[in-house]
């Protein structure tokens, strides 16, 4: 997502929002041309104190961006960002504690002990990064773009009765090489070729909590360096002649991890993992703005640094290696048919239509599913996907627009066979098998309906209102606790009111979220912890809750 504003033009636009809970929101972007190009700053500060015990929150989020053009077919761009946030954790509940109080934080020492209220479960995260790009044109056949970033992490947590200082550092960039070969009106070729590289390494410290302050403790439990190195290289080329279009292309991923224990050296391991991965597309232009597809690819994707931690869990020994050796790289084979298009004016009533409608296919080798709430990380041996999705954007000549998006999918575990002492030390030794399950954490039917209307007769005036759906699915793998499906409803009313005409306006924004004051689940923890107290696994949706926003905007 860009953060650069689409108006060149010099501007400024201050806001402030309240709303519910204690919601405060401060925001400030200005831009100004600058030669060919334009330079903006954008900073915005958030703070809530959360509706749910233990969920304050405040984030700070700044950028600089200078958008230049030293010659005529090359522009350089610089972006600098920072951001600091912080927030409260109140845990999940179970299903009768969701019952008898949704607000409430996990404070029940018979599910954890100590409680999550009693650790203060928290984060505070601190970055900075420093981002560039470049794009040369040669000549009217031949391009080169390139990226380049540096960015320092300092992240600190109060976390399952540790403290943690996390201080990394990450580097990285990518070039591609682009070659368009024109052979008649309708004929053409494009070639593009590039390659891409990320390092990211840093100090971890696990310290004790302080069972008084719930901060760093005086014992130092783990001391020890997570480096990964990811490059990667692919060639695609598209070949269009008339009304068909056809992609190859081929994609190389090398990924590296190395891990080294500062404490227990014996523990010190390295981990590799690489994959050749092929792209197939074929496009069938049905009328300028629209098109039929159908495409065949994938990829590889390697756990993230906490998903390669160790096994610890109940009837474990001590792990022998700071990898899992349980994970192995994630590999998708990825099968889609669609159709997309845009429509201006395709009759009297409708001034344009959007639409994209797809059905898929998704084979997953090796999926990393969460255990014991995040705790450590298992791999299933294949998964599926199988569904449809439909997106929709239509718009009328009197200002109405109706915009839909739905998902449908089937899940299932092909093959997923695991060491039940995993789940029970009592059953070290036998397996569990989830084969014909479905997958857990993924419902299976998701949608969104929102209309707006802009009032023609008030240039600036709009009102709307949007449902989000989701249905049930199953929070474990065993498919034993389900997490209930739900529908909320919101609506807004907004205008901008020209002051000064073109100069200086004044916005205003009111918007009310779950209109008829649902208790939901909003999400859930996937696998979650099974103890002599619960099994907690909610997380609880806000209730009905509002947002007004009152900004000015400037264009000298």
């Amino acid at each position: 997502m860009s953060t650069v504003p689409e108006q060149r033009t010099a501007f400024a636009d201050l806001s402030a929002s309240v709303g519910s809970f204690g919601f405060l929101r401060q925001s400030l972007l200005a831009n100004t041309p600058m030669g060919e190009g334009q330079a903006y700053v954008s900073v915005t500060n958030t703070s809530m104190d959360g509706w749910r015990q233990n969920s304050r929150g405040f984030q700070t989020l700044g950028t600089i961006g200078l958008i230049t053009k030293p010659a005529e077919r090359t522009s350089v761009n610089v972006f600098i960002t920072a951001a600091t946030n912080q927030f409260e954790i109140p845990g999940p509940l179970t299903l009768e504690q969701w019952t008898s109080n949704p607000q409430q934080a996990q404070s029940d020492t018979t599910i954890y002990k100590p409680s999550y209220t009693q650790r203060d479960e928290r984060r505070d995260n601190r970055l900075v990064r420093i981002g560039a790009t470049l794009d040369h044109t040669f000549d009217g056949e031949n391009g080169l773009s390139a990226t380049a970033y540096v960015q320092s992490k300092k992240l600190q947590r109060s976390e399952r009765n540790t403290w943690r200082d996390f201080n990394r550092y990450h580097i990285g960039g990518n070039a591609i090489y682009r070659n368009t070969q024109i052979f008649g009106d309708d004929m053409q070729n494009r070639l593009m070729v590039g390659g891409d590289v990320q390092y990211q390494d840093g100090a971890i410290l696990f310290y004790s909590l302080d069972p008084t302050t719930a901060g760093r403790g005086t014992t130092l439990r783990q001391n020890k360096r997570e480096g990964a190195l990811n490059s990667g290289a692919f060639v695609q080329d598209e070949f269009m002649a008339g009304l068909f279009s056809a992609t190859v292309g081929l994609r190389y991923d090398a990924i590296a991890y190395i891990n080294e224990d500062y404490i227990t050296p014996s523990l010190d391991t390295t981990a590799t993992y690489s994959r050749l991965v092929p792209k197939i597309g074929l496009t069938y232009r049905l009328a300028p703005l629209a098109n039929f597809y159908a495409s065949l690819g994938g990829g590889v994707e390697v756990p993230a640094g906490n998903e390669v931690d160790p096994p610890a869990v109940i009837g474990s020994t001590v792990p022998d290696k700071s990898i899992n050796p349980l994970l192995k790289p994630i590999v998708s084979t990825s099968y889609e048919i669609g159709i997309k298009g845009i429509m201006d004016g395709p009759t009297s009533f409708l001034r344009s239509l959007q639409y994209d409608a797809a059905a898929f296919l998704i084979s997953v080798r090796n999926d990393v599913v969460p255990y014991n709430g995040g705790s450590f990380y298992m791999t299933a041996g294949e998964s599926r996907r199988i569904g449809f999705e439909f997106g929709g954007v239509a718009t009328t000549t009197n200002g109405v627009t109706l915009a839909a998006s739905m998902t449908m999918m089937s899940t299932s575990y092909v093959d997923y066979v695991i060491d039940s002492g995993f789940i029970n030390a009592n059953l070290a030794g036998r397996t569990t098998s989830y084969t014909g399950n479905e997958q857990s954490g993924i419902p299976s039917l998701s949608g969104t309906v929102r209309v707006r209307y802009d009032a023609p007769m008030i240039p600036g005036l709009y009102a709307e209102v949007q449902s989000h759906s989701t249905s049930s699915y199953f929070a474990d793998d065993a498919n034993t606790i389900t997490v209930h499906g739900w529908t909320v409803f919101s609506a807004a009313i907004g205008a901008r009111v020209w002051i000064v005409s073109n100069a200086l306006a004044l916005d205003v924004l009111g918007r009310l979220d779950n209109l008829t004051n649902e208790t939901y689940m909003a999400s859930a923890w996937v696998n979650p912890d099974i103890t002599k107290g619960g099994t907690p696994y909610i997380d609880s949706g806000l209730p009905r809750n509002y947002m007004m926003t009152i900004g000015v905007h400037y264009s000298p």
